[in-house]
């Protein structure tokens, strides 16, 4: 499998989708060729893979740690205090001392580092990887992932606490460089995969999955003590035992009784929306508040079941909290005892995939996706510009893609429009600037899953076909000239398409009423 997989398109067929790589055909005669996309993102992005775990995207097979089980007394230089035996990195609590391995990474690179604490008795420790922030300040048992981006250096470093030291052990350590600019083929809900495509996010928590973090208030008030986290308690969506354990008792307490997890984010009069993934931790259903804004009705509860689930919650409000546990007249538990991982929050109006955090925000950049194809692949006369698409969510954006000459005079596109409250398909077709056609179909105020869209376009003979039917047509126009190019966005790199695609094919002819039932019908 490689590694920087690319994107390609089939223009006379359609995705295929193995692992994370997206492959593609285009057909001449009985011979294939691949049609790549210029893909970029810049930033590190998370999927849900095939077997519902949650990865990081482009990550290589490739290690870059020499003995990182330590097997042997070889490879690594050790600080004062430090011990190399019985396949651990031992340490006898020697403030500030250094474990290091040279020639580990490089500057410009990001990297995924994963080690494992045993035997730990005090103290912390850090990972450092170059010149970068020490990050983790571990100090429990259980095996650690941070995501690192280094800025010089090409040094790995354990590093004892400064006044206490660390005494406890640390094996399996992995360090990977990450590729950035890799798509993602995610399979939320999705049995089959679909190409993710989403706007930059941030994530405004600083420790996304560490909430023995004081930034993590411990929040109880009225007849119960205040909320137990318990870290690395149980196995996560990642696939790691680095799941946190929530409990809350309220003791029968009455309405002003509170007993939650709280992370206070802005005082600003913004839109956000916060998630976190939840699961039951004694076999029974358990009914618990999550919500940035108390608003003391059903809109605060979640129904936390025995399987992994992400939960999510927006509000508009000038105060965000992102609070989690029990209150007192709020559910029908006054005891929970719950499994969570991965929360979230961001100034949108709809949940984006999870980025992690470990000690700062964290910005996942916008994908841009662009730029295949060449005159020869397409017909400018006729064809056919097809799409399983699905939006993310209704909001005030032109999500588009294009099939044009790279600027938005002569160009083919199809895709939704700008809408905070209805789910519309548009369809548009230009020739020398000119409006040679515009077709919309309005789903209403329910978002789709995929849908699949066709626009054919020919002189005087232009129509949009949505789910088997054909439901626009325009009957006097132009087609353009010289299409070369096919792009998630508008034509000219401009309105770039945001959500989730399944396929997309380009047709040399105009089809058949028939086959444009046949191609688009669910």
């Amino acid at each position: 499998m490689a590694a920087n997989p690319s994107i390609q398109l089939g223009t006379d067929g359609n995705w295929a989708i193995k692992e994370d790589n997206l492959l593609a055909y285009k057909k001449d005669g009985t011979r294939f060729f691949n049609k790549q996309f210029d893909f970029t993102r810049g930033s590190l992005a998370t999927f849900v893979d095939k077997d519902g775990l949650i990865k990081v995207s482009g990550v290589t097979s490739t290690e870059l740690v020499t003995n990182g089980d330590f097997a042997t007394d070889s490879d690594w230089t050790l600080g004062t205090g430090i011990t190399i035996s019985n396949g651990k990195a031992n340490f006898t609590g020697n403030a500030n001392t250094f474990l290091t391995q040279s020639g580990v990474v490089s500057s410009g690179k990001t990297y995924k580092a994963t080690f494992t604490v045993s035997n730990y008795v005090s103290g912390a420790i850090d990972i450092n990887l170059g010149g970068s922030t020490r990050q983790g300040n571990v100090s429990a048992n259980g095996t650690y992932t941070f995501n690192i981006s280094v800025s010089s250096g090409n040094i790995l470093y354990f590093q004892e606490d400064f006044s206490n030291g660390f005494v406890g052990s640390i094996t399996n350590v992995s360090v990977k460089e990450i590729q950035l600019d890799v798509p993602r083929i995610d399979f939320t809900n999705d049995t089959k995969g679909h190409l993710l495509l989403e706007p930059q996010s941030t994530n405004l928590i600083t420790y996304s999955e560490d909430f023995s973090q004081s930034s993590w208030v411990k929040l109880g008030a009225g007849t119960g003590s205040v909320a137990v986290v318990t870290s690395n308690y149980a196995i996560s969506p990642e696939g790691t035992k680095n799941a946190s354990r929530l409990q809350c008792n309220l003791n029968g307490g009455s309405t002003t009784s509170d007993q939650s997890l709280i992370y206070d984010l802005d005082a600003t009069n913004s839109t956000k929306t916060i998630s976190v993934y939840m699961k039951s931790n004694n076999s029974q259903n358990q009914t618990i508040y999550f919500t940035n804004t108390f608003t003391g009705d059903s809109t605060d509860e979640a129904l936390v079941t025995t399987q992994w689930q992400r939960f999510t919650f927006t509000h508009s409000t000038s105060n965000h909290t992102f609070s989690l546990g029990l209150r007192g007249g709020t559910g029908a538990d006054d005891i929970a005892d719950i499994l969570i991982f991965a929360a979230q929050a961001e100034a949108l109006s709809f949940p984006t995939s999870y980025i992690p955090t470990s000690g700062s925000t964290v910005t996942r950049n916008a994908e841009v996706c662009n730029n295949s194809g060449s005159a020869q692949d397409f017909n400018d006369s006729e064809g056919v510009l097809y799409c399983e698409i699905a939006a993310l969510a209704n909001y005030n954006l032109d999500r588009l893609i294009s099939l044009s000459n790279g600027t938005t005079s002569n160009v083919v596109k199809i895709g939704f429009l700008s809408s905070a409250t209805n789910y519309t398909i548009v369809s548009e077709v230009r020739s020398g600037a000119v409006l040679s056609a515009y077709m919309t179909y309005n789903f209403g105020a329910v978002t789709p899953t995929i849908t699949k869209i066709a626009i054919k376009y020919k002189e005087n003979d232009f129509a949009l076909w949505v789910d088997g039917v054909e439901r626009a047509t325009d009957t006097n126009g132009s087609v353009p000239t010289v299409l070369n190019k096919l792009s998630f966005d508008r034509g000219d790199g401009a309105q770039d398409f945001e959500g989730k695609v399944k396929s997309v094919v380009v047709f040399k002819e105009a089809l058949t009423d028939t086959q444009l039932t046949a191609l688009t019908a669910q």
